[in-house]
């Protein structure tokens, strides 16, 4: 999910990811979300940092940080390809 200044200016990242949080469950289903590409600040709404690559699982309405890559270009052949497993 890349942010750009849609997330900063109007929250768009934001609201796909609380959009995502309120959805209905399955336990056989893992929700895995790569942000960054995008600014703001963490405030009483955002509460990702758009600014750094990371990886979270969204679950029973949370969202958890699974991995911090920094601040690096979300694009990269390195970033992009990784893979990976969630258990």
């Amino acid at each position: 999910m890349i942010g750009s200044d849609l997330e900063s200016k109007s929250y768009s990242a934001t609201n796909d990811l609380i959009e995502m949080k309120n959805a209905q469950h399955n336990s056989k289903i893992n929700v895995v979300v790569e942000t960054g590409g995008g600014g703001g600040n963490i405030d009483n709404k955002r509460f990702i940092d758009f600014t750094k690559v990371q990886r979270h699982k969204v679950i029973d309405g949370t969202v958890s940080t699974l991995m911090n890559l920094g601040h690096r270009h979300i694009f990269r052949q390195i970033t992009f390809l990784q893979v990976w497993l969630i258990i």
